[in-house]
């Protein structure tokens, strides 16, 4: 559901990736709590949620290195410019690591990256797919809103089926599951 809560927030804070498994099929059977099947809100509300997390602690961290900055800091200085920068692209609605403008082998980089921003870490799309789908020879709208937004962040994305998945994994031999995936 919608509202990932601040102490998940905190858990993914300590990954070095995220994985962000999106629903891309449509079945009756299965409910979706928005009520229909649309990758690119769905990845648009996760994706809000992370930046307006880090909207706020990079706007904190901007504050207090303008304050140093004052006082002739020529660190925090640097600090300040980059934090404005990403500050602003936040602001506008993008994650940080696409974030344009800023040079990561900076120095100053180091006053962002010790912050942990969410929306820095590197993601990998995980597009879980109808049975039909995966062996489809053309790609579904849902899939292809998935890589379109993936390729905009420079991010991967992997086509699944977590329904074929599952059964695989519940076959009790390797026997069984090798004729299975044959």
């Amino acid at each position: 559901g919608e509202g990932l809560g601040n102490q998940f927030l905190t858990h993914i804070g300590e990954v070095e990736a995220i994985a962000h498994v999106v629903r891309c099929f449509e079945d009756p059977n299965v409910i979706h709590v928005s009520g229909s099947v649309d990758p690119r809100r769905d990845i648009e509300i996760i994706t809000t949620e992370l930046i307006l997390r880090d909207l706020s602690i990079a706007s904190n961290a901007l504050t207090r290195q303008q304050k140093a900055a004052k006082g002739g800091d020529k660190a925090a200085m640097a600090a300040a410019a980059m934090l404005e920068t990403v500050v602003a692209g936040l602001d506008a609605g993008r994650p940080v690591r696409a974030v344009t403008g800023v040079d990561r082998h900076a120095q100053a980089w180091e006053a962002v990256r010790a912050l942990n921003l969410l929306a820095d870490k590197p993601v990998l799309y995980v597009a879980n797919l109808s049975e039909q789908e995966v062996g489809a020879r053309t790609e579904s709208a849902a899939l292809a809103a998935v890589r379109e937004i993936a390729t905009a962040e420079g991010a991967q994305v992997v086509p699944i089926c977590a329904a074929i998945e599952a059964q695989i994994a519940a076959l009790d031999t390797e026997g069984e599951r090798a004729e299975y995936l044959a």
